[in-house]
């Protein structure tokens, strides 16, 4: 079955997969696979259910994982590239405004002890007889058994998404709940002050590589308690900080025909379908791309970040 992923066989009992702990089962993917990537993919759960083939012309490696927030990054960044032997030529970081905070920041903080185990001596073969490999072996197997397929990985690494509703009974009282509760635990907390330095560390040491960052899209509700907390300041400074260090920055996180229409978009208040960050994938990639409504995404640069701010203020309904 192998659960913890660090094997390339592939067959139809273990074709779907649990994200029981994703960067331990994505480490291992990556250091024991015989495949090439040249573009490396990060970011939180948001990120996960971006399908890695929806780029054009690029073979990427969807590195990302629930809560993934940027002082993970260049661990990852440094494990895909040196231990991994990856040839990566580009690196695309979905970057979420809840990382810009410091609620969690130390929720997730043991990237050096992930990439550590991957490459402890025989580990893999040690996970053959643990507990815990056979107990997800098994619920893997229970979950091919019951096609329960939703919100799992195949063995290439390419998560499903929830499926569109057609009942949408309760659905808007759910968004509204979840948002709540949302809002209380991530956006209870200030910026991150090192968030710059992190980013810039990364941008520095990786100066050869191409940079694609593009910001996650959230439902309109959710959007709404940014705004209602006290955090739009915030907001529009982690744009001003992500387009300073990389110069150019995709944005989709705004009130905008997406946001507005989550329930065609969006399955919670935070998290889009898989075919809404195909959209994103296309519009990052220069896919031609109809299905794109005209008014997600806006490409936010050094000259013209100040413009688009305004732009923003009125879109998202501040004054």
């Amino acid at each position: 079955m192998d659960s913890f992923w660090c094997f390339e066989h592939s067959h139809r009992y273990n074709s779907v997969q649990k994200g029981t702990n994703e960067r331990q089962q994505k480490a291992n993917y990556l250091y024991f696979t015989t495949k090439k990537y040249d573009t490396l993919l990060l970011g939180s759960s948001r990120t996960t259910y971006m399908n890695r083939h929806a780029f054009k012309n690029m073979d990427v490696y969807n590195f990302a994982a629930r809560g993934m927030r940027p002082q993970e990054y260049i661990t990852y960044i440094d494990f895909a590239i040196n231990n991994c032997h990856q040839p990566i030529k580009t690196i695309i970081l979905g970057t979420d405004f809840f990382g810009y905070l410091s609620y969690g920041l130390f929720m997730f903080n043991n990237a050096p002890g992930i990439v550590k185990t991957t490459q402890t001596p025989y580990y893999r073969w040690k996970l053959l007889f643990s507990f815990d490999a056979t107990n997800n072996s098994i619920k893997n197997f229970r979950d091919y058994y019951h096609q329960r397929n939703i919100d799992r990985y195949d063995r290439d690494n390419v998560k499903s998404s929830f499926p569109h509703p057609t009942d949408f009974t309760g659905f808007d009282e759910r968004i509204q709940s979840d948002t709540l509760g949302y809002a209380q635990a991530e956006y209870s907390s200030k910026p991150n002050p090192n968030f710059s330095t992190i980013l810039k560390e990364i941008k520095t040491k990786y100066q050869t590589k191409k940079f694609f960052i593009y910001t996650t899209p959230v439902s309109r509700p959710l959007f709404l308690q940014l705004i209602k907390t006290g955090h739009y300041h915030d907001y529009e400074n982690w744009l001003r900080d992500l387009v300073n260090i990389y110069s150019e920055v995709h944005h989709f996180m705004y009130i905008n025909s997406v946001a507005t229409n989550y329930r065609k978009y969006f399955a919670d208040c935070n998290h889009a379908y898989s075919d809404t960050y195909t959209l994103i994938a296309h519009d990052i990639s220069a896919t031609d791309d109809p299905s794109i409504p005209k008014d997600f995404g806006m490409l936010l640069t050094k000259e013209n970040i100040e413009e688009k701010l305004l732009e923003l203020r009125i879109l998202n309904g501040v004054q």
